[in-house]
Formats: structure tokens, sequence, C-alpha cells
């Protein structure tokens, strides 16, 4: 930048710059925020001495930006389906009922028996005295049973907390201590025996889902033991009322920076982030989602509710394969999948094995968790033309995701984006003094809106 006084006194300023590192668009918003900083000095002299002005004064975010920024945050939207997601689902339970709704290897579950096998657990579980904010933990690894439970803890509006089987017995240990989960549900009885030993409370079931001739539910122990002197409920002729601000689910974060927290996030969170990624990205009957995440990625979420809402199938990935580039492809290519989730880095691997790809059905490829790099996305574009790459962000102390970006292979700088904020959800850049700043410069982000998480357990 060069600045120089002219001949009627006033003060002018140029810019010079490679048009490699930057655009002429970023150098006008640059320029803009300077005079806007100029001119802030300017009016703050006549009120302080120079002493006397401190850097929480300065404003470099001119009113342009701050228009701007205000315009990409109104986000506001008023869905108009029923306030519980379950209610959703139900619809599909009786559109879809002969139809598959979950597949697992050789397996199948259709509508009808998700909808009565779900049913089940949940007059179980509010039977026994469960309601809204009480925690099930489900510890278990990918499979048929798993999916059954989460979603029966969800008809029955209470919060389910997923662990990782293979996780240190300490870890696990700790976390149903710190959650204390009313119940703790797996699939193996290994898994019972392992932990069960430490734990204080004889609270661990094994569950095992039945198909033939009739869909049902084998607890052992019986719970019924534990409905004492509750009635069953009959779910259907006396509704669960959910609040919003109810705990939908619970998420322990890995621990990397010390102890792991366990984040509560809502029913209303996690039904705007779903309604939100149908109106994004609409799917319905015919098209598959494949369930590889493991359940204590928040990515899960989306995969275990968003296809049983609008009639789709959702196919189980087997444990421990979601890293084997070639099984995954023959799985997406044997059960026509439309829609999966990729970390990038196993994006890029997955591109980089795979020689030719044939998936006339894939639609939409959501990229997720890490950094997504210009390389990984151009080699998708190379290979899977027909499909579309989003890069989605958020953190775990927010529902799944708080923003988008419909990844362009013509984007002219080459820049990888997290996008434009999600639904009824706000994204602010701001300075150490909490500042807005001016477009295009760093800061800490922000995050607000519906999606924000109610907190971390026991540490609100």
């Amino acid at each position: 930048m060069d600045g120089y006084k002219s001949g009627s006194g006033s003060y002018e300023c140029s810019f010079e710059y490679f048009s490699s590192l930057f655009t002429e668009h970023s150098i006008e918003d640059l320029s803009i925020s300077f005079r806007y900083f100029l001119e802030h000095i300017s009016s703050i002299r006549q009120k302080k001495k120079l002493k006397d002005i401190v850097t929480s004064d300065l404003r470099i975010c001119p009113p342009q930006h701050i228009s701007k920024i205000n315009s990409w945050n109104s986000t506001q939207k008023k869905y108009q389906e029923s306030s519980f997601i379950f209610d959703i689902i139900q619809g599909s339970f009786q559109k879809y009922a002969k139809e598959d709704a979950l597949t697992f290897g050789s397996q199948s579950i259709t509508y009808k028996q998700l909808d009565l096998l779900t049913l089940e657990l949940a007059q179980l579980l509010r039977s026994s005295g469960l309601n809204g904010d009480d925690i099930v933990a489900v510890v278990m690894d990918r499979s048929i049973e798993m999916v059954v439970t989460i979603l029966g803890i969800i008809r029955a509006g209470c919060a389910y907390m997923p662990l990782d089987p293979n996780s240190p017995k300490k870890r696990i240990q700790m976390i149903l201590e710190d959650s204390k989960a009313s119940l703790v549900f797996c699939n193996t009885q290994d898994i019972i025996i392992q932990h069960q030993e430490s734990n204080s409370q004889d609270n661990f079931y094994l569950i095992e889902c039945c198909l033939s001739p009739d869909p049902s539910l084998n607890i052992t122990p019986d719970i019924d033991s534990i409905i004492d002197d509750h009635e069953l409920i009959d779910l259907l002729k006396n509704p669960i009322i959910i609040k919003n601000t109810d705990l939908a689910y619970v998420i322990f974060t890995s621990g990397s920076t010390g102890q792991p927290k366990g984040v509560g996030n809502t029913y209303g969170a996690l039904r705007n982030r779903l309604l939100w990624m149908q109106e994004k990205y609409p799917i319905g009957f015919g098209d598959v989602l494949l369930q590889k995440t493991p359940s204590t990625f928040d990515v899960s979420v989306w995969e275990f509710f968003w296809p049983f809402m609008y009639g789709a199938r959702l196919h189980i990935l087997e444990p421990a394969l979601h890293g084997d580039p070639y099984h995954l492809y023959d799985i997406m290519q044997k059960e026509n999948i439309s829609v999966v989730h990729f970390v990038p880095s196993i994006l890029k691997v997955f591109l980089t094995c795979i020689e030719t790809f044939q998936l006339p059905y894939l639609k939409h490829v959501i990229s997720s968790g890490e950094s997504l790099s210009w390389e990984t996305l151009e080699l998708f574009y190379q290979k899977i033309s027909q499909s579309q790459l989003h890069n989605l962000y958020g953190p775990t102390e927010a529902a799944i995701d708080v923003s988008s970006w419909d990844c362009d292979r013509n984007q002219y700088d080459k820049n990888i984006s997290i996008g434009s904020p999600v639904s009824n959800t706000q994204l602010h850049i701001l300075n150490p003094d909490g500042k807005t700043q001016p477009i295009g410069v760093p800061g800490e982000l922000y995050i607000g809106g519906i999606q924000l998480a109610r907190g971390y357990l026991n540490n609100p």
C-alpha cells in the first residue's frame, strides 16, 4: 500500500497486490475497511487525546460489511413440520409399512417391523419411569439392534448416549458414572461381563431383535423387573409430550485437551438440523443412505434419523469395514447408495484407491470432521462427476453441523469455504475484544441460534 498527500491537501492511498494471492473484490473490501478505520480514528481524535485511545476503542468493520453479515445471518425459518421428529417418522411407518427401512448384511427390517420394535422398547422405557432428560447408554457395535435401540429411546422421549464397546474400560466406566445413565443397553454378553463387574449399579441389559415369525425384542435380564408398580404405558393412546429443550442425545468429547466432557443436545436443535437437511438435500422413497459413521461421532445422528423421516432406506455397514475403500465401493454399488458421508482424509483415500467409479445412484457426498483440501475436491469431480460434494462444518457443542457449502470446482480463488449458516443459526467472526471482523479478516468463530448445545453435563 502506498499513501501520499495530494495537491488539494487530502491523503490518498493505492494498493498493489499479487493477483495469484488476492482478488480485486478482496482488495476492494480491504480498502473499504481501511478507509473506515481511518475515519473512525479521526472521529475518536475529536473526543480523546491520542495517548488515551486504546485498541478497544477502534472499529475496523465498516457498515457495508455489517449489513452483509447481518444478511448472511438472516436465517430465520419457521418449519411447518410436527414439533417431534418421531411424529414425522411415524408417518413413514404408515406410508411405507411393507418397504425395507433398515438393512444390514443379509438382514432386513420393514418400516412396519421397525415401528413394532421401537414401540415395544419405548413403552418399556416409559413404563419403567424414565422421562425426558433421562439418559440411556448404548454400548454397541453397528448392528440392527443398535439402530432399533436408539430409535426406541428417542421414541420414548429420553436421551441416548452412544459408547464405543471397543473403548478402554476405564473410559466407559468414567462416562457411565459421570452421565448417571439410567440404563445401559448392549448387544453382546461380553460387553456386559466386561463392564458390570466394576459398575456399582445393576443396570446393564442385553438386547436382541427377533424378526420372525413376529418382530419382538429379547431383553436380558427381564426389563419388566424395573417397571415396579407402573402399568405398561400405551404410547399409541398416550402420546409423549416433548419439549424443545429436552435432551435428545449426549456425545462425549475425546478428552484430547483434558477430561472428556458430555455434550447434551436438545430435541429442538436436532429437529432444526434434520428439517434443514431435508430442505437442502431432499431425499425420499427409493433413496438409500449408508450408515458407516461410528455412533460416538455426531455425524451418525443424522444417519440414524433422517432416512426414516422420509421413507428412505438405511444400510448399515459392517463394523470395522468403513476404512476399507474397496469393500466400501462394492457396498455402495451393490446397495445403490444415494447419500454417504466421508471424513475428508478417508474420502481422499477412497478416491485414490478406486480407479473407475460406477455409482449412478449417488447424489450427495457429505464431507465434514476435518478440513477439506482443494486437491480432494478436484479429484472428486474428476472421478464422480455426476454427484455433488458438500462441505459441512460444526462442533459437537452444536447439533451436528452449523454451516454448509456446495463445493464448486469453478471457485475462482480455490479456497474451501465452510459456507453459510444453516436455518435459525448465526455465525460471527469476532476479534479478541468481541467486535465483528471485516469480511475476509480472520478471527474467532462464534455460533448462535437454536442449534447450540444445552451445555456440558454437570458443567452447564
